[in-house]
């Protein structure tokens, strides 16, 4: 008898919306660099392949770029390899009372992170600085300094790139912390000159001398817009009209601001004639035409 009969129904298998089905999906030919870059896909960073290194080397340092060094192992290293006493400027600069008592606790911490991380490059420059002593030494005792001269060329190359660093950093921090302070006084911290202090020696001065400097060119402004000021009345000064019966004067602009009143010309025979003057003798002559 068949399995699907009107007695034997199989129950439909019901599927879930959510499941994944995989596709298989055919390998694509490899594109061309030209294709590539008028897709956009071909602007990435190129970097440049040097000669590998040992394999136990390579695999030590991955370790450290992935996992980073335990919080001991950093510290016995930064005591190891301290500070050079006759290159002060390895030490991450100091920042200033003025400019800490005016940032704020986020800027201050920031500030005290990128310290620790200028240290680390001052250790790192110390070790390779040892190292370059040693080998001017070994050189010098056995008269075979060309010798070590491919030594010294990578051992150096490496202390630049350390040093430019540090020195990025302090100019980060210089930006970062002036972002809080004052916009006019941004642009006088911001290229000072690096030395033991952060936005350099002398700080109090040099804002005072900032502030009066600024002061100067604001007034210079005010006396600017004064001397150029322009009254209103400069052109036609008012005409004073004596009025009638001891009334009090009146200028031609309150005649001409009357209700109704036209304006008048001066020289027309059109519009608001000012006033007559009278006098008594006057005033009997028209009390005698009337009659």
């Amino acid at each position: 008898m068949n399995a699907r009969s009107k007695g034997n129904v199989e129950p439909e298998v019901q599927r879930d919306p959510l499941s994944i089905e995989y596709v298989e999906v055919p390998e694509e030919p490899i594109l061309a660099n030209e294709i590539l870059n008028i897709l956009g896909a071909g602007d990435t960073v190129n970097m440049t392949a040097g000669e590998p290194v040992h394999a136990d080397i390579a695999l030590g340092w991955q370790n450290i770029l992935k996992k980073g060094l335990e919080e001991e192992a950093r510290s016995e290293l930064l005591k190891k390899y301290p500070m050079i006493p006759n290159c002060q400027a390895m030490q991450p600069p100091k920042l200033n009372p003025e400019v800490r008592a005016a940032a704020n606790e986020l800027a201050l911490k920031r500030d005290m992170r990128l310290i620790k991380i200028q240290a680390q490059m001052g250790a790192c420059m110390s070790a390779l600085g040892r190292a370059l002593t040693l080998l001017l030494k070994e050189g010098k005792d056995e008269g075979e300094e060309r010798n070590n001269l491919p030594l010294m060329e990578l051992i150096g190359d490496a202390v630049r790139l350390i040093a430019d660093l540090h020195h990025e950093e302090s100019e980060s921090r210089q930006n970062l912390i002036s972002l809080n302070l004052d916009k006019s006084l941004r642009d006088m911290l911001n290229n000072t000159s690096l030395d033991g202090w952060l936005f350099g020696d002398n700080l109090s001065d040099r804002l005072k001398t900032a502030k009066a400097i600024e002061k100067s060119g604001e007034e210079l402004k005010t006396r600017k817009k004064e001397v150029g000021k322009v009254t209103k009345n400069w052109k036609y000064p008012p005409r004073r009209i004596s009025g009638l019966g001891g009334q009090k004067v009146q200028t031609v602009q309150k005649v001409q601001g009357r209700r109704g009143a036209k304006p008048y010309r001066q020289g027309s025979s059109r519009g608001l004639h000012p006033p007559r003057h009278y006098s008594v003798a006057s005033r009997g002559k028209e009390k005698r035409r009337d009659r």
